[in-house]
């Protein structure tokens, strides 16, 4: 009985057996940025987008490496991205994988056409092996030029890609808002507005220093370094945080690892009212070296306490002015804070909420710690 009963056994792992249509990773090609440059109708018929695609050659990397390029770059047209992977099959000696995308092109001519945009989003969240975290990008120029860029730089990464280590953003820039296809579904589906970085090329560096503004799926601006700063402030989106003023001549740096920020509804009978409470804690970064401008007194420390204070709110308001009178877009949260929170408000205002959100009253409320010094005393 023992005898059979391991016959069994040993025969079920036969059909039991995994992975018999797995691919090793030097069997696959694997695209970690993809640009969709729209070409003219006129030439439509060969496809709407020019499709480009950067890969890692797997042959240069490792110690073993038996080529010297890094990277290489492809470009087709298509109708879609998927459509562009199937069809420059044709071109590569193996099939493409997009389990490892890692950065999505939008150039400002196709990020201005709401319907492709829409259908794009579509795509990529449907799709089973995209990955949903996958980075955005917005070029004023086009996704190929950029991408060729890339490929050339000396300072190209030989896994992750050049792009993707500059959005990652883990030297904490606060230059630009980072965005995800997640990040960027879930902020359209409720305050529908959000904000994607914005790139450039410089030689052959490739920058990021702003961002760009989407409504609704289409983009209809750009904000600035300190637009972009004072947003991830009010978002809690930032990691480190330095803020620069000048003191009785001399320039005053503050750094903070952390800072918070806490949302709160105001009743009034005028309207709505939001109150954004910014707790900034951090230490000196740099001052002044000379024995009658020390920081040890208290009272000079409020009032330079006060000074980055006063600084810091006067640039929140120019930024908060530019969210609701110029582009009326919600990039601050405000909608996002009512659904979750004030639910049944939220039911009453939501179908005019484009024409409340210019209106209502927003306060910041700022207050800054300076907690350590440095080493110089």
């Amino acid at each position: 009985m023992k005898k059979i009963s391991l016959i069994v056994l040993i025969s079920s792992l036969i059909f039991t057996t995994g992975c018999w249509d797995m691919k090793e990773i030097n069997e696959r090609i694997l695209p970690y940025s993809v640009g969709l440059d729209l070409v003219d109708k006129e030439d439509f018929k060969n496809g709407r987008y020019e499709v480009s695609f950067t890969y890692p050659n797997i042959n240069a990397l490792g110690n073993q490496a038996i080529q010297e390029d890094i990277i290489y770059f492809s470009s087709i047209r298509a109708n879609s991205m998927f459509e562009g992977v199937r069809n420059i099959t044709d071109r590569l000696q193996k099939p493409m994988y997009l389990r490892d995308l890692k950065v999505v092109i939008f150039p400002e001519k196709l990020a201005k056409d709401k319907d492709l945009i829409k259908e794009i989003i579509d795509g990529l969240n449907r799709d089973y092996i995209v990955n949903k975290v996958v980075n955005f990008v917005v070029v004023k120029t086009t996704a190929k030029e950029l991408l060729e860029v890339k490929v050339q730089s000396k300072k190209q990464l030989a896994i992750e890609g050049l792009i993707y280590e500059l959005l990652r953003n883990d030297q904490g820039s606060a230059k630009f808002i980072p965005s995800t296809l997640n990040s960027f579904v879930k902020e359209m589906s409720t305050c529908k507005a959000s904000a994607v970085p914005v790139t450039r090329t410089e030689n052959e560096d490739i920058i990021a220093d702003s961002s760009a503004v989407f409504k609704d799926y289409e983009l209809i601006g750009y904000i600035d370094d300190e637009d972009s700063k004072n947003i991830m402030l009010l978002t809690n989106k930032i990691k480190n945080f330095g803020i620069n003023t000048e003191y009785k001549g001399a320039d005053m740096a503050l750094k903070t690892p952390r800072p918070k920020t806490k949302k709160k509804l105001i009743k009034s009978e005028e309207g709505l009212k939001m109150k954004y409470s910014l707790e900034i804690e951090g230490q000196v970064e740099q001052f002044i070296l000379g024995k009658d401008d020390q920081l040890g007194k208290e009272k000079k420390l409020e009032d330079i306490k006060k000074a980055l204070e006063k600084k810091l709110e006067k640039s929140m308001r120019k930024t908060i002015k530019k969210l609701q009178s110029d582009l009326n877009a919600d990039l601050i949260g405000t909608a996002d804070y009512l659904y979750k929170f004030h639910p049944n408000m939220w039911q009453e205002i939501e179908d005019d909420y484009d024409d409340i959100f210019p209106d209502i009253d927003i306060e910041v409320d700022i207050n800054v710690e300076i907690r350590r010094r440095g080493l110089v005393k």
